[in-house]
């Protein structure tokens, strides 16, 4: 039994918290570089047991004293750099704690924006 957040794509189970995206048109999409799979698919299931994480001791918990002051933005190719400044002040209001920033496939993002580059070190300051 596998207790934990995994994904199965293709013939392979890996860990989730471990998952990398490798591949945007083939059927090995993602791969887990660093663990081999939990388990592998084909004819027979080739379970590796000894990577299971034990099964959980106790009840379920959910902790519900997380700060919720976050923002996660996900930049793609002609975004509307005006609406995330906007996005940002507005959670600056609220005290904003975090912002996580997915970029592009390298992890860069257009400098040439002056304006959204400015907002950013401004949320971060």
């Amino acid at each position: 039994s596998v207790s934990e957040v995994t994904i199965f794509f293709h013939d392979r189970l890996i860990r989730a918290c471990r998952a990398t995206k490798v591949n945007t048109s083939k059927l090995l999409a993602f791969d887990s570089p660093n663990l081999d799979p939990l388990a592998e698919i084909g004819i027979n299931i080739e379970e590796n047991e000894h990577l299971f994480r034990p099964p959980p001791r106790g009840a379920f918990r959910v902790s519900t004293s997380m700060d919720t002051r976050l923002i996660t933005l996900r930049l793609v190719p002609g975004f509307d750099d005006a609406c995330i400044k906007q996005m940002i002040h507005a959670a600056r209001e609220t005290h904003l704690k975090g912002l996580v920033l997915q970029l592009y496939g390298t992890g860069n993002m257009p400098s040439l924006k002056d304006d959204l580059v400015h907002c950013l070190e401004e949320a971060t300051a």
